[in-house]
């Protein structure tokens, strides 16, 4: 078991940031904690999975919004709804995606997203 600087035992944790990501490390297991305990996990990465892995989860995340975006669109109460809400005309074309600014795509998708029962709705 490996126990952090605080004398608590150490928590996995998972790197997202653009040197290490996805690389796993030890930390304390205190949130908010200003511990400098860190012992990695996993071996360093090579440059150029540092340099490709970023890339390829924005497009995973690019590509899952977009999807959850078209089953909103295909929900037209829902569309309407939300549109509405923002002061927007309801529209008529449901596949009208790129129609739609992205900046006010990406408000809806967040405030859905908080909405009790949302993924219930898709």
């Amino acid at each position: 078991m490996v126990v952090c600087t605080c004398g608590k035992p150490a928590v996995v944790k998972t790197s997202w940031t653009n040197r290490n990501p996805g690389r796993r490390f030890f930390g304390c297991p205190t949130i908010g904690s200003n511990c400098p305990f860190l012992g990695w996990l996993d071996p360093p990465i090579c440059p150029r999975s540092v340099e490709i892995i970023p890339g390829l989860l924005r497009r995973i995340n690019d590509f899952q919004e977009e999807e959850e975006w078209k089953k909103v669109l295909n929900n037209h109460y829902l569309m309407d709804l939300v549109l509405e809400g923002y002061g927007a005309e309801p529209i008529a074309e449901y596949d009208a995606y790129s129609k739609i600014p992205k900046d006010l795509r990406k408000r809806i998708l967040t405030w859905l997203r908080k909405q009790a029962g949302y993924y219930e709705m898709l």
